[in-house]
């Protein structure tokens, strides 16, 4: 009897273990998670532009070479202008370029992964490296922090539908991780456009006044600017009243901040003096901006200090402009792309 107890264990062991042994049949690849890659039966595009549509632009440190995003893809570019070399394609949408601080990296949104999240990569568009990996928030807007170590940007709750959805300021480490929260949706509305401050301590960015409307009320400044402080956690306003300010930017001496402003239905760039609060436009009639709409490109594309802090650069009616600060005097950076779509 227990030798036909054994034999029977046996039998069914070696018969699990058969099962276990035999082979799933492959799945097949799901082609519309690959993002970046084009489809068989995709159409091709070519053409050659001068001009392009809310271009958001960063300058080297060295202050040789522009970055900027055109329909998708990231571009780099000489600072006197010229043709434009792709450092990003394919059907992916990557937008929102910034050098880290030594120049050798670039932080951008891409939805290559299937949802708007942070990547990097080299100054030449090599070695890609996903920071956030999450299906449920976008993550937009990176700006480094001044050691090269984090990434501070927008995440954006999607879990739900609406106009107004739950957006916070969050830092991430560019080797990964969960991410350290900086603002609270719940006593911050929709903060935008975050700049960090020469020394590292400070982070600016806009905020909007109130929880979204259809019928927003521009008479006292829809959009506002603050100041965090990395070290005790403080939020403190900035600016206030008629206009509005967005899309903040600090010289590289730390002593002028630069925004965006409503001025008699004009979208103005507007510098103020930290040290004693004066103020003056700089440029009057330039992009509209965004103040009454989603915001889900930002309210106003990103611009740049040049490193010695004389000039500024953006994108403006479908041009790359440069400001001389001491002047007022603006000039034309032209560029050609050789789009492929």
């Amino acid at each position: 009897m227990r030798r036909l107890f054994h034999v029977l264990v046996c039998l069914l062991t070696g018969f699990s273990l058969a099962i276990a042994a035999k082979k799933e049949p492959a799945e097949k690849p799901d082609v519309a998670a690959e993002i970046n890659k084009p489809r068989a039966d995709a159409r091709r595009i070519t053409f050659e532009t001068t001009e392009g549509t809310w271009m958001s632009i960063d300058i080297s440190p060295d202050g040789k070479t522009l970055i900027f995003d055109l329909l998708g893809d990231i571009y780099s570019l000489p600072v006197e202008g010229g043709v434009a070399t792709s450092l990003t394609n394919g059907p992916a949408y990557d937008t929102h370029p910034r050098f880290s601080p030594d120049g050798k990296r670039i932080a951008f949104t891409s939805d290559r992964n299937g949802m708007e999240n942070l990547w990097t990569m080299d100054a030449d568009g090599r070695n890609p490296i996903i920071i956030t990996e999450q299906k449920d928030f976008q993550h937009k807007g990176a700006v480094w922090s001044r050691d090269g170590q984090y990434l501070i940007a927008r995440k954006v709750d999607t879990k739900r539908a609406g106009a107004n959805l739950p957006t916070e300021l969050w830092m991430f480490h560019v080797r990964g991780g969960t991410g350290i929260k900086l603002t609270s949706h719940e006593e911050i509305n929709d903060p935008s456009g975050p700049v960090v401050s020469p020394d590292g301590r400070h982070i600016f960015f806009a905020r909007r006044q109130g929880r979204f409307s259809y019928t927003p009320d521009m008479s006292n400044g829809l959009w506002q600017i603050s100041r965090y402080d990395r070290v005790t956690g403080q939020v403190f306003p900035l600016t206030q009243g008629y206009g509005g300010a967005v899309r903040p930017a600090v010289s590289p001496d730390g002593k002028t901040l630069v925004f965006l402003s409503r001025r008699d239905a004009q979208t103005v760039i507007v510098s103020r003096n930290l040290n004693n609060g004066a103020e003056q436009v700089l440029v009057k009639g330039v992009t509209r901006d965004e103040q009454e709409g989603f915001t889900s490109s930002d309210i106003w594309p990103n611009y740049s200090f040049t490193p010695d802090g004389k000039s500024l650069i953006y994108s403006n009616h479908g041009k790359i402009e440069r400001l001389d600060l001491a002047t007022k005097q603006t000039g034309n950076i032209p560029f050609k792309v050789n789009v492929e779509q």
